[in-house]
């Protein structure tokens, strides 16, 4: 007995050193299955946080490119029915139809009636019809103005598009509102602040936009 008895005792502190040992083993593993959790939950909310800011930017950022891109077209359809006009000495002569036919749109999808005196063009914004009319800038029927229309997400970058491309004028009108001028003839550029643009462009939809070139 005196002989087994040291045996089975150190067989009980074996087993209990082990035991302890793969209880240790556990927690560690725990320690690190928690710091991986934690790791995870950090990185899921700072890629949250990123997307929330970023994702708002991109979008309003496309708004405003395709804003611009109907801006800079309705300037350059402009400059193009001025080119005409100058060909037959009197911009009063030149109407949406003349335009159309005459080649300025192009073979752009929303033309209806091409080759005929109703021909018609809508933007690709709101679906509704251009119209064009002669305008005194300076001086008689010494410009070519085109009325358009936008949403609100894209108004800002119609007006920004056709001051930077060239526009002599620019007028905002919010549906049922009053018609704000942001861009006069004799201003380099449009003032944001001084303008009144962000509350014309807040105002209801369709935003009407008339952009004027001078001859």
């Amino acid at each position: 007995m005196d002989a087994v008895g040291p045996t089975a005792f150190a067989i009980l502190v074996g087993a209990f050193e082990r035991s302890d040992m793969k209880l240790g083993r556990m927690k560690a593993r725990q320690r690190q299955s928690g710091f991986g959790l934690i790791e995870t939950m950090i990185v899921l909310a700072i890629v949250s946080m990123i997307l929330f800011v970023v994702i708002p930017y991109a979008m309003g950022r496309q708004n405003d490119k395709t804003g611009e891109v109907e801006g800079q077209r309705v300037v350059n359809l402009l400059r193009c029915g001025i080119e005409k006009g100058r060909l037959v000495t009197a911009l009063t002569t030149i109407t949406l139809p003349v335009m159309i036919n005459q080649g300025c749109f192009g073979d752009i999808p929303n033309i209806t009636g091409l080759g005929t005196v109703g021909a018609s063009a809508t933007n690709s914004l709101t679906g509704e019809a251009y119209v064009v009319a002669t305008v005194n800038l300076v001086g008689t029927n010494d410009g070519l103005t085109m009325a358009t229309s936008t949403r609100r997400k894209n108004c800002a970058g119609v007006v920004n598009g056709a001051a930077v491309a060239g526009a002599a004028r620019i007028t905002v009108t919010p549906s049922g509102g009053a018609a704000v001028v942001v861009k006069a003839v004799n201003d380099v550029a449009v003032d944001i602040a001084s303008t009144g643009l962000a509350t014309a462009c807040g105002g209801a939809e369709p935003i009407a936009i008339t952009i004027a070139m001078a001859k």
